[in-house]
């Protein structure tokens, strides 16, 4: 990961708080020790917490992050926040339970502490367009599904409580992919050649290590950038017929056939991540603007070019 290791003197001593502390947040956990600042970390996985502490990690803890049984664990006079939670699983009930419940308990813990800035990671599934618009922060979001509801709602709680913090801010990441979390690259090594999806519809994607960068600026320049809401994406949507046609001949594989995918039992897929005719261009520019920041992997094509240059290595 090349992200930039800020000046040790301007965030030695303080200390940043890292709630859902898996994929984006490990990278920027590493990112912060490397940077003179004292990280906690909270994971309900046990094996996360012991990847966490292996990478130097001041304060790990493995709990439920609704719960409170972490709140007397950790000293809510920390001058960072960053919430990167993803859900607990079992359908809406992990949605709630993660975003919106574990939310709540975060603000219940803080109690008067009022830290220099809070981050929380939302997703572009909350914006429901399905004709390939273009959409930016300001963009209607009625008529998104229910797991996007809950997205939104845990949102409307970081607004509510806002005078709480320095600086807030709410970042909707695209969706993640970067090294371990390529499935597209591992399918078709393993010769499929049906995927499921169709190949029309626009996929947004943004790199973890950008991500991860995008959050890192945050932090060092809190008081500076406006609080509000950003879109977090790399800014070059592509289709999902032209990520998997480039990946397969990247690889040399057969390209496959896409297509909508049936449930076992008929119908479309019940699951409550984005819905499957979600179709949008998402919009970056008022990131970009306000934080000076751009993206390491322009595209999807170098970021899966580094990746497959990394398996060959």
């Amino acid at each position: 990961m090349h992200l930039h290791r800020q000046n040790p003197s301007a965030l030695e001593g303080r200390t940043l708080a890292i709630f859902g502390c898996g994929y984006v947040g490990l990278a920027v956990a590493q990112w912060a020790v490397s940077s003179g600042l004292r990280v906690i970390a909270l994971t309900r996985n046990a094996g996360q917490a012991g990847v966490l502490r292996e990478r130097g990690v001041h304060q790990v803890l493995a709990a439920e992050l609704d719960s409170s049984s972490w709140h007397g664990r950790i000293d809510p006079r920390v001058e960072y926040i960053l919430t990167t939670v993803g859900s607990a699983g079992g359908g809406l009930s992990g949605y709630r339970k993660s975003y919106v419940n574990g939310q709540r308990s975060i603000f219940r813990w803080l109690g008067k502490a009022r830290p220099l800035a809070y981050i929380y990671t939302s997703s572009t599934s909350v914006y429901p367009q399905t004709q390939g618009e273009q959409v930016h922060e300001e963009t209607a979001t009625e008529g998104v599904g229910k797991a996007g509801r809950m997205l939104l709602e845990a949102e409307s709680l970081v607004r509510s409580h806002r005078r709480r913090f320095g600086s807030w801010f709410i970042l909707r990441l695209a969706g993640i992919y970067g090294p371990g979390r390529h499935h597209y690259i591992d399918r078709l090594r393993r010769g499929e050649t049906a995927f499921s999806g169709s190949p029309d519809t626009y996929l947004n994607l943004i790199h973890r290590d950008d991500a991860a960068s995008a959050i890192a600026m945050l932090i060092q320049r809190a008081g500076t950038v406006p609080s509000g809401t950003y879109n977090l994406t790399d800014g070059h949507a592509a289709t999902r017929g032209e990520v998997v046609s480039w990946l397969a001949h990247a690889l040399s594989a057969p390209r496959p056939s896409l297509s909508v995918d049936p449930s076992p039992h008929g119908g479309h897929s019940k699951s409550p991540r984005i819905a499957r005719s979600a179709n949008r261009v998402v919009d970056n520019t008022r990131l970009r603007k306000a934080l000076g920041w751009g993206p390491r992997f322009a595209s999807y094509r170098e970021g899966y070019e580094a990746i497959l240059l990394s398996h060959s290595a």
